[in-house]
């Protein structure tokens, strides 16, 4: 059996552990409290209503949820949920055929009962990653872009790629709409956030978050599955 070292985190994750079997809820708790530093475990559940009342009321960074459960399942809690909801939802389950609906229902992750404990320790550090993400993009200044006279403001998460053309750059945007700038692509990357982007070629200017997959012999990678990007540089991908 391989060990792994606690993980080293300094910020508490607090955790909710939703399942209809005791023994499976403990199992999940001792591997969190043992081998993942700084999770806390602050409720547990067997049923979806009780569980919806728990997240709203605890606000947990991460909910443990099984799926098939006595009564209603896992994804009937997620449409339970307040819209406004910020916890990560992992399923657990022993069911390998609900990966597709839970991606659906927009889990953040996905582990395989029996529960092995280098997936939970892995599962931890992705978590830690994201909410790390969610809060330095929560805290980056917009975006301001020129459209039609008007000034727009946006995200700097909601900023696909910037591509140079000539003196002027052109924003393509995640929900596909994209903006001629009199701004060259120097001067985005200097106002935009390092932590997200990357000039990863002298025309182009990325956000790192959506790249999909990478081509190294064709040098070309594509992001968020549909805009094939070329690339001379190092390519720093995130996790």
């Amino acid at each position: 059996m391989n060990f792994t070292y606690p993980i080293k985190m300094e910020k508490i994750l607090n955790a909710i552990i939703i399942d209809d079997e005791a023994k499976s809820r403990m199992l999940l708790h001792t591997l969190l409290s043992e081998y993942c530093e700084g999770v806390n475990t602050v409720g547990f559940s067997d049923n979806t209503d009780e569980a919806a009342h728990l997240i709203k009321k605890l606000q947990p960074d991460v909910v443990f949820l099984d799926i098939e459960m006595k009564g209603e399942s896992g994804f009937d809690l997620m449409h339970k949920l307040d819209p406004g909801n910020k916890a990560k939802v992992v399923f657990v389950t022993a069911f390998r055929e609900y990966a597709i609906d839970a991606i659906k229902h927009g889990a953040f992750d996905y582990i395989l009962k029996p529960v092995d404990m280098d997936e939970v320790t892995t599962c931890v550090k992705k978590l830690r990653t994201a909410l790390t993400q969610d809060t330095i993009e929560k805290h980056l200044p917009r975006i301001s872009i020129f459209d039609k006279g008007d000034i727009r403001y946006f995200e700097q998460k909601e900023v696909l790629f910037i591509q140079a053309d000539g003196r002027y750059s052109c924003v393509y945007l995640r929900n596909g709409n994209k903006y001629m700038q009199t701004k060259n692509l120097g001067l985005f990357e200097e106002e935009l956030s390092k932590q997200l982007f990357q000039r990863v070629h002298k025309s182009y200017l990325i956000n790192t978050s959506y790249i999909s997959s990478v081509n190294k012999t064709n040098k070309t990678l594509i992001l968020s599955g549909q805009h094939t990007i070329p690339f001379s540089r190092k390519i720093e991908v995130k996790e």
